[in-house]
């Protein structure tokens, strides 16, 4: 994989190499790389009355807010594309700075809201001003353009109401009849605002947002201040605790006073949840302490026997049959855990061996991991004497899968997307003719980091089909992750799911390069066959012409042999400051065309020195190398920049 090394000559392989070199961005004597733009995409998305949403009690800083802007679809096929950035900035002693606060939205009934927080600007100092402007940016791929909120000015009064047991908004009015005087009833639904967030932090249950302070939100409040009198925090995707800096300096007294109030918005600033533990893979607790399995206090180990709890739960459900009760979280726990998951995604289970749709499925999971939802909804079907069918035994077979390029990896270009597969019945008590109502699933490959958008394939039915990855382009970049997806069949079959083993599907390194320029829709996407890892001409290695990202091992340089005519015509050795870019390193290069010919091979940027033997090197030097350039039938040479340290050729 090519690396950051001193590039140079072959005849000169010690000489030192000046930094990457940025394209010219001034006057221009001739056709460049950003005179070639791309035909402009037409918009298909419209933003527009960029608001901000009060909070019921008034804005304050450090504290949530939300946003929305309207979303209009100005065509059809533009309604999936749901997805909208918004970035706060602020406007502070005449001076606006990013916030570097994004977070991404998604359009629901004509618009696209989401919580932000009120941060203080960088610069801030409130002995000189404490006067604030908020503004937010929306943007979305294929808007018209980037939207631009209204402004809203801080600081500004609070108005802080205290809240307790037998306080209502309008909602628990109009649900339970009630007056909308008197002293209970607070207005601007803060109720169910509290609500919401108590169930946002796992200490109410969904649903339970009625706008009246009853007893379950009264006890939800206690249980929020029990956990937040003590340091003890987590976060919702780790799963384990964390020590806060600071704790609630409150009794656990059911009213929502300013502390409390101020203690909840902590909680959902940091996305701290009700710590209730995750358990995974490897894990154990004091039965397995006892038991050999490790040692207590590590960061594996789990006070009391709540992995023993979760075993007898999966016995009670019909899984982990054979395996002993012994605390450990191991290989056949891990697989009747997802055995489990599997089914609950049904949401259907045997209960006085009728099967039965107990009402709800699992959704929004760790696969493989004991995660909070995954106990609650174990504990829902033991409570129901639930047990799984038998869901998931084997019985089908993938016999094959052709990928459509060179059958090794595929893109989401439009003919290099169509997945073949091809999966036959193999358990033998089920009718060959059954084939035809084999269904297929796909989903990320769990080992990958990077999650890639699921295709549908809802609607695919059959042992012989073809699968397209219709997802959208990335316009960021994938982070240098190829798309990984792992597909298997699925065959509903006298009450009971066969399954095949899971196959995977990944992209290789050529296309994880070609699908840059999909992603970010460069005008032209290069054939595989012009990626290569290895090559020289006379002169020239492919190494020196690299792209120095050092991500990747593949590159393009078609060059190598052209170059060798320039430097037949110096007569002495070359440096190559950059050569080859893949895409994203030519975003991340400074000043670089967004088309620059460096992306396609085609371009080398020559490092100037003393060729004149003057002592000095500078622009005679630089003019010498750009005649002998001309002599060799370069297509075009960068004008003359303030350095003088390089010369932009290529061969458009």
């Amino acid at each position: 994989m090519a690396t950051k090394n001193d590039w140079a000559d072959i005849d000169d392989a010690g000489y030192w190499h000046k930094p990457e070199a940025e394209d010219y961005d001034s006057k221009k004597t001739a056709v460049t790389d950003e005179d070639i733009k791309p035909e402009p995409k037409p918009a298909l998305v419209k933003l527009s009355e960029g608001q901000f949403v009060e909070p019921s009690m008034g804005y304050e800083y450090n504290k949530r807010f939300k946003v929305k802007v309207k979303v209009d679809f100005l065509d059809e096929s533009a309604r999936n594309m749901k997805k909208v950035n918004f970035s706060l900035y602020s406007i502070y002693m005449n001076k606006t700075e990013s916030l570097s606060h994004n977070v991404d939205g998604y359009e629901d009934n004509g618009y696209a809201e989401v919580d932000m927080t009120l941060y203080y600007p960088p610069s801030y100092d409130e002995d000189k001003d404490t006067n604030v402007k908020y503004f937010f940016k929306a943007t979305h791929e294929r808007g018209d353009k980037v939207l631009d909120s209204e402004k809203l000015s801080m600081p500004q009064e609070t108005h802080f109401v205290e809240l307790k047991k037998d306080d209502y908004d309008e909602n628990g009015a109009q649900k339970y009849n009630k007056s909308q005087e008197g002293d209970t009833f607070k207005a601007n639904n803060v109720v169910k605002e509290l609500q919401g967030n108590l169930i946002t932090m796992g200490f109410l249950e969904t649903g339970t947002d009625d706008g009246y302070f009853g007893d379950g939100t009264d006890a939800a409040i206690r249980e929020f201040q029990d956990y937040a009198i003590k340091p003890e925090r987590m976060k919702r995707k780790v799963g384990k605790t964390e020590k806060a800096d600071k704790v609630l300096d409150q009794a656990s007294d059911g009213i929502v006073c300013k502390n409390t109030a101020d203690e909840i918005d902590t909680w959902l600033r940091k996305d701290w949840v009700k710590p209730i533990p995750v358990y995974r893979k490897g894990e154990y607790d004091d039965k397995g302490v006892s038991n050999g399995k490790g040692a207590k206090g590590t960061d594996d180990h789990h006070t009391g026997t709540p992995i023993v709890a979760a075993q007898e739960d999966l016995q009670k459900v019909g899984l982990y049959q054979e395996f002993s009760i012994d605390g450990w979280f191991h290989d056949h726990m891990y697989d009747a855990l997802k055995q489990f998951q599997e089914a609950a995604k049904d949401g259907k289970f045997l209960i006085n061996d009728v099967l039965t749709d107990i009402g709800e499925k699992l959704t929004g999971h760790r696969e493989g991991i004991l995660c909070p939802k995954t106990q609650k909804f174990l504990k829902a079907v033991v409570e129901k004497k639930g047990k799984v069918s038998n869901l998931n035994k084997t019985g089908l077979e993938i016999k094959a899968i052709s990928l459509p390029n060179d059958n090794v990896s595929f893109t989401t270009k439009e003919s290099e997307n169509k997945i073949h597969v091809v999966a036959v019945i193999s358990f033998k008590d089920i009718p060959k003719d059954n084939e035809k109502n084999i269904e297929w699933e796909i989903q990320s490959d769990p080992e990958s980091q990077y999650k890639a958008d699921i295709p549908k394939i809802d609607d695919i039915k059959g042992n012989d089909v073809n699968i397209i990855i219709n997802i959208p382009n990335a316009i960021n970049g994938r982070d240098w992750k190829p798309i990984k997806y792992q597909i298997r069949a699925k065959l509903n079959y006298q009450s009971q799911v066969y399954v095949s083993e899971w196959k995977k599907i990944v992209q290789d390194e050529k296309d994880m390069l070609r699908q840059q320029y999909i992603d970010m829709s460069k005008n032209k996407i290069p054939a595989r066959s012009e990626f290569v890892n290895a090559g020289k001409s006379k002169y020239f290695t492919l190494t020196e012409g690299a792209c120095n990202c050092g991500k990747h091992s593949y590159h393009l340089w078609s060059i190598m042999d052209k170059l060798d005519d320039v430097r037949e015509k110096m007569g002495q050795s070359l440096v190559v400051n950059s050569g080859y870019r893949c895409p994203q390193k030519n975003t991340n290069t400074s000043g670089s065309a967004k088309e620059s010919q460096h992306m396609y091979g085609a371009a080398a940027d020559i490092g100037v020195r003393d060729f004149n033997a003057d002592g000095k090197s500078d622009k005679d030097d630089w003019n010498t190398l750009k005649k002998k350039a001309e002599e060799a039938d370069v297509s075009y040479i960068e004008p003359f920049d303030k350095t003088g340290t390089w010369v932009h050729m290529d061969w458009r």
